[in-house]
């Protein structure tokens, strides 16, 4: 942290601590995924932001990530909040923001507070409702991302999109 000594005129230093750390980290990562330039077409791309938000919570969350025709994000936001071991999702909540931000593609992410990276039938059953939904208005879900501690996984990698 920089604090300014306006008696010598010089900058100070001080140790950050670790939150200030990560909340530097996030603002960064942020600030990337928020560039126009920034395509997100890749789960690579996205994961590590995720990561940050969700990896450290308690209990579960679920965050949405709306892209524009060029896979650049429009907005992040989170939707749903839930148990440690749940969360309900409304399809239908999904689409009227989609509807919102003019999306035309989304990535959605929840946390696994337990650590595991394993999709429940539960997390398959929620993606298929979520793409056929979606695809009712002509909106693509990209992704269904799930985070932990552990690390992240992406249903693109495995094949369950």
């Amino acid at each position: 942290m920089k604090l300014f000594n306006k008696l010598t005129r010089h900058v100070l230093y001080t140790l950050a601590d670790e939150a200030e750390v990560l909340h530097c980290a996030e603002k960064i990562l942020h600030q990337r995924l928020n560039r126009s330039e920034t395509v997100l077409n890749s789960p690579d791309a996205i994961g590590g932001y995720l990561q940050l938000k969700l990896a450290g919570l308690t209990h579960e969350e679920f965050w949405v990530m709306w892209l524009d025709a060029g896979m650049r994000l429009i907005a992040c936001e989170r939707l749903f909040i839930g148990t440690i071991r749940q969360i309900v999702v409304h399809p239908r909540e999904v689409v009227k923001r989609a509807l919102h931000h003019n999306a035309c593609s989304v990535i959605v992410a929840h946390n696994h507070p337990s650590g595991g990276l394993e999709p429940s039938e539960s997390d398959i059953h929620l993606t298929r409702q979520l793409k056929d939904t979606l695809a009712l208005v002509d909106v693509t879900l990209a992704d269904h991302v799930l985070v932990s501690a552990c690390g992240f996984t992406s249903f693109a990698w495995l094949d369950l999109l």
